[in-house]
């Protein structure tokens, strides 16, 4: 009797153990470093005045490195930087244009600026469940790049800086990487429970 006692104590014991809801997370190594590709495709429609739409598909890409430098109040801080970066326009009648952080040519200003912003550290805080808190100094990189190069104009500068806005912008940037850490539950959950997580996104289209 005493056996069968304690066989449904521990049968008991277990169940409440294995049983139990779990908070999920991310679970990552002080100094340790992650990496991350990325790759976005988007289709543009421009209208002329008087004139056809011209339709063109912009594709970026980048490589971005995150070092895990500290966990505080289940938020971590987190040096991130950009190891390689490129954008392809592709046009209806031919001529595709493309710009590389690998290239290396004088005469490709895009692709010089693209390089200057590689290795250039910036800063994330994000929180155990995987939301975005913070992020911080991506936009003063690019702004600092162009000004490695005179030779611009204002006008230039601007085009250039709207269009890495518009592709790795620190509001782009959280966007995309929010699609892939903030995928936890905020309660806590066992194995079969589902949940939904559902989110904004800021217009892209100037």
């Amino acid at each position: 009797m005493r056996r069968l006692l304690i066989l449904v104590f521990v049968t008991i014991l277990f169940q409440a153990v294995f049983g139990q809801k779990q908070k999920l997370g991310f679970n990552l190594a002080i100094g340790q470093m992650y990496y991350q590709t990325m790759k976005s495709s988007t289709s543009i429609e421009l209208q002329n005045i008087n004139g056809p739409k011209v339709n063109f598909d912009l594709i970026v890409s980048g490589k971005i490195a995150f070092t895990i430098t500290d966990l505080k109040d289940s938020i971590y801080n987190i040096t991130a930087s950009f190891q390689q970066l490129s954008s392809l326009t592709k046009l209806p009648f031919g001529g595709d244009i493309s710009f590389t952080s690998d290239k290396k040519d004088e005469k490709d200003t895009f692709s010089n600026v693209l390089n200057a912003v590689i290795d250039k550290p910036f800063l994330i805080k994000m929180a155990t469940l995987g939301k975005i808190v913070e992020i911080k100094d991506i936009d003063s990189i690019f702004e600092q790049a162009l000004e490695k190069f005179p030779e611009l104009s204002l006008a230039q500068k601007l085009q250039f800086k709207g269009q890495f806005m518009q592709s790795f912008g620190e509001n782009v940037f959280k966007e995309n990487l929010e699609m892939v850490t903030a995928i936890y539950s905020n309660n806590p959950v066992e194995k079969g429970d589902t949940w939904t997580i559902k989110r904004e996104f800021e217009s892209r289209t100037k």
